[in-house]
């Protein structure tokens, strides 16, 4: 669907949706489609951020549960989104849109530019040495905040563990099994995929290394206002290792040649305010190998983006059979 037709399909359905929260009449404003569709609504002097999530990923009981793991992250003095529940209690409301229910959410709008807007227009590498060195702190707090609280029996979110990640129906799809790609290249990834399977499992999940994490750490989810960073987008929030958040933060920016110094910042960051062993750190190669083939798996699963972001794959394809070459699985 192009932008103009979402609009004019989703913008009346924005505006009744917002009445379960007493909010209509409100302005709305188109924001920003990928699998979620997000507006702006403004009313009296307030301003939210109203998602109609994508069908079929989160569950009702993952999606309330995100919410219970934000508030705890927020009581621990993490700045996060602030979910606003309608005036019954409920976390989110279903809408039907163009023959599709959604479920749809509310929360505050939280200011700033996005870190990648900002990277992308500078190349002073004091500041973006600063800038990573903040993700890395903000990852640090996620950590100890969850690695301090007990989730409630009725908890869930998905885990980003072996079987996640390269068991036989990993969460972001099967990315061994590419029709376009070469028999060749199949098997490279195929090989690579048991390679990461063993080196996880023998990894294991501890305590230490291993917890809810955002899972999508990347400076696109990270707002800047005024010099303070927040988090946002924690759609992919679940159980995961520390370093596979360390390398999705990296991950964009795998090819920069500022690469060294950003890592180095993002991890200097990170211990600033968190133990992070020599050896776990190890395996960041592995993790951000790891990043290249769930991405690619991403894209496979979604037709429609695939003209889009060709050129995009073609070049993880090609970022992930280096790293498998340097790692020695393939």
């Amino acid at each position: 669907m192009d932008e103009d037709r979402l609009k004019s399909v989703y913008a009346p359905v924005a505006l009744r949706v917002l009445e379960a929260w007493r909010l209509a009449p409100a302005r709305v404003e188109f924001v920003h489609v990928m699998e979620n569709v997000t507006f702006r609504a403004e009313r009296g002097g307030q301003k939210y951020v109203l998602r109609f999530h994508r069908p079929g990923y989160n569950t009702h009981a993952e999606m309330v549960s995100e919410r219970m793991w934000l508030r705890a992250l927020a009581a621990s003095g993490l700045s996060v989104p602030e979910g606003v529940p309608t005036p019954e209690g409920r976390e989110f409301v279903a809408a039907e849109v163009d023959g599709e229910e959604r479920l749809v959410g509310l929360a505050r709008w939280v200011e700033g530019e996005p870190l990648d807007r900002i990277l992308a227009r500078t190349d002073d590498l004091e500041r973006i040495e600063a800038y990573f060195e903040a993700i890395g702190r903000l990852a640090a707090g996620v950590h100890n905040a969850s690695s301090n609280w007990t989730p409630p029996p009725q908890f869930t979110r998905r885990a980003w563990d072996a079987d996640g990640l390269v068991g036989e129906s990993p969460l972001w799809g099967r990315f061994w099994e590419v029709p376009d790609f070469s028999a060749d290249e199949c098997r490279t990834l195929a090989r690579a995929r048991a390679h990461i399977r063993e080196r996880l499992l023998e990894y294991g999940t501890d305590g230490q290394t291993y917890g809810l994490i955002h899972a999508d750490l990347h400076p696109g989810n990270v707002l800047v206002d005024r010099a303070q960073a927040r988090l946002i987008d924690f759609d992919d929030a679940g159980f995961g290792w520390h370093v596979h958040e360390l390398a999705v933060a990296l991950f964009n920016n795998q090819t920069s040649p500022h690469f060294g110094a950003m890592q180095a910042a993002l991890v200097r960051g990170y211990r600033s305010r968190r133990q992070l062993a020599d050896e776990d750190l190890e395996l960041l190669p592995l993790f951000l190998l790891m990043r290249n083939l769930m991405v690619i798996g991403w894209m496979e699963q979604r037709p429609e983006l695939r003209a889009l972001y060709r050129r995009f794959r073609d070049s993880v394809k090609a970022s992930a059979l280096l790293r498998i070459e340097a790692l020695g699985p393939g």
